[in-house]
């Protein structure tokens, strides 16, 4: 289990809805969450989007097709 995992695990059961961008900026065991609307958007990389999707009660949507928020 990474470390980024317990964190993820408490935003994706605060928000079952967040979504799941696919994002080679980042790196392992580390994440961005962007608050939004029913939990906003979770950027992660691909081994921990396998993780997400395994989480029980997610019912997001993982998007490929997008980059990381200019902040």
């Amino acid at each position: 289990m990474s470390d980024a995992n317990p964190a993820i695990a408490r935003i994706v059961n605060q928000w079952p809805r967040v979504d799941v961008v696919l994002s080679d900026a980042i790196q392992n065991d580390s994440y961005f969450h962007l608050e939004g609307p029913d939990g906003g958007t979770l950027y992660l990389n691909a081994e921990t989007i396998a993780y997400v999707a395994s989480l029980p009660g997610w019912q997001g949507r993982v998007v490929t097709s997008e980059g990381l928020p200019e902040l």
